[in-house]
This record gives C-alpha cells, structure tokens and sequence, in this order.
C-alpha cells in the first residue's frame, strides 16, 4: 500500500514513516518543516515539501496513494492559547482541505491523529471514547473540530476514517538500517525530552489529589503508535468513522517519572517547585479497550523502555545524527 503522511518529518509523523517502510508500504511524506526536520525523514520516503493548507501541495503529494495518515499540525497547548486563530487554521481547516483533496483524489481511508485534549478535566479515572468531550483550550477544541469534520465527511462521502486520539507520547525507533527516530524540537515541551536535555524540571503543583501530589498521566511508546496506524490502516471493516484511545491504562506521577528518568540516567534531577498550571488535571489515562478488541492493539512497552529509548534519541542527537 501506498500512503501519504503528512507532518512526516515531526516527531511521530518520522517514526511512522520508517516503521511502515520496514513493513513493506511505500510512503509519501507532506512537510513544511515548520517545526520538523528534513534530516528526519526516512530516505527511503518520497519527500514533497508543502503545506496541508495548500490543495496544490496536498494533491500533488497524494497522488499515487490509497491512504492518508494525517498527523501534520500544531500540538502545544501553551501556544494554542496564545494563537488560537494558528491552531484553528492549522488543524481544522488543514484538516479540512486534506478531506477535500482526498475526494478529488478519490482516496478513502484516513487515519487522524486526534488527542485527549479533547476531553478536558476527567470525570472518570479512566478515560474511553464515550467520555464527554469538553477541551480547555484552543489545542483541544481545534482538534475536536477536526473530528467533527471527519465525521461529517466519512457518511457524507463513505470515507473509511479512524481518529487515534494519542495520550502523552515518548520513546524512539530504530529502522532497519539501524537509523534512530525521535522526538527532536527545538524547544522541548514535553516532559521527558525535557528531563533528558536539562536534568533539571520544574514540577507544576504538588498538591494534587494523587499518591504523591503530582500529576499523573499515561505514557506510551511511539512505537506503539505507529503500530496501531498499521493497524487502523489494514482495518478491513470499517462504519465511516471510528475513534479509538491509545494509552498504557497506567498513571505514572511526575515525581515517578522523575525517579524512572534517574534510574536510567545514573544521574539525579533538579526538581524545582512552581505553581499549578490552571486547568491541569489531576489524573489523565487512557482507557484502551476499544482500540484492544477492534484493532486487536495494546500498548506494549514500559515506561522504562520509553525513557531508555528517548535517552537512546537524546544522545544520538548530541552527537549529530
């Protein structure tokens, strides 16, 4: 099968990529490397260099393709608040023109990175797709928006369409020329990249009603994910649009992951207190059930083997891969 991924030189968009080639696709990869890297993508991938705002880009990079993997977008919370119009652009209406242009193309599997974000502050200890969605801020709206409009369009068009909605993503990939794939920004937001370029963090509240009163959230490997995109992509059977949560189903706090990081450093952390962000949940895990009886996935590897492997990434990247 041939596919087009967009945001392929991002983080999981790069993984992805590499993963699906080592498993016999042909892959196109849509880029405007406006915060992915171009020495990123697998070489085996066909490189177009465009923006899923622009029909002539997406079209001419989807030409050829039975499937598109749709993971370009903007994904930081904090900026999201400040530039929302940004992420409504970006991830509704990009999302939109991708929709679209697969209709001319006559291309009709999607596979949607959508997000927790979407649900907001948890009523539940876990969370499945049946749970309200009610996100908090532009990031999350936007995304959800997106999913709507998949929705819409797959009865409209009998468009065969899957939204993974990701939880807290870490890890790296080792393609079969033994090249590594990871999580490469230049400036790190997320926890455990952030843990292992700065050994230092600072730890947003303390008094959360959890084991040790800080966050908790579920962590899982990006190999994991572009598993399930293989998976949602060989999904013979499909009712338009499915959703689908991919997570561990385990919490890890931020002091565990602290602890975790240490272990696989031989080194400690400097733990700096701050205040609590505004409208941080407590405790924000996947419940995956759905994606295990319908995709036939589960999430496979420990926190440990994300951190071993995001270090593994880390120290690649400091000696210039």
């Amino acid at each position: 099968m041939k596919v087009l991924i967009t945001g392929g030189a991002g983080y999981i968009g790069s993984v992805t990529t590499a993963y699906l080639l080592d498993n016999g696709y042909e892959v196109n990869v849509l880029d405007n490397l406006s915060t992915g890297h171009e020495k990123l993508i697998d070489k085996r991938a066909k490189f177009f260099f465009g923006d899923i705002l622009d029909s002539n880009s997406v079209i001419n990079s989807m030409t050829g393709c039975e499937a598109v993997v749709h993971l370009a977008g903007k994904a930081i919370v904090s900026e999201s608040v400040l530039k929302p119009d940004l992420y409504m652009e970006n991830n509704h209406i990009g999302t939109i023109n991708i929709l679209n242009s697969m209709k001319k193309m006559l291309v009709s599997k999607l596979v949607f990175s959508s997000t927790c974000a979407v649900y907001g502050n948890p009523i539940s200890r876990l969370i499945a797709e049946d749970h309200p969605t009610n996100p908090i801020n532009p990031y999350g709206k936007s995304k959800l928006l997106a999913d709507g409009e998949i929705d819409r369009f797959s009865k409209e068009n009998n468009l065969n369409s899957i939204s993974l909605r990701f939880f807290n993503v870490g890890g790296s990939y080792k393609n079969n020329s033994n090249i590594l794939f990871g999580e490469l920004h230049d400036e790190e937001t997320h926890l455990i990249p952030k843990i292992l370029k700065n050994r230092s963090i600072n730890i947003y509240g303390r008094d959360f009603e959890t084991l040790d009163g800080t966050c908790v959230r579920d962590y899982v490997h990006v190999v994991d994910l572009a598993r399930a995109i293989k998976l949602s992509l060989e999904k013979k059977r499909l009712e338009y649009h499915k959703i689908y949560n991919l997570g561990s189903g385990n919490g890890s706090s931020v002091l565990e992951v602290i602890e975790e990081a240490e272990k696989v450093i031989f080194s400690e952390i400097t733990k700096y207190n701050g205040p609590p962000i505004n409208g941080d949940p407590a405790y924000l895990v996947s419940d995956s059930k759905l994606a295990n009886m319908e995709l036939g996935w589960v999430s496979e590897f420990s926190l440990n083997k994300i951190i071993n492997d995001s270090y593994a990434f880390n120290q690649a990247v400091n000696l210039d891969i």
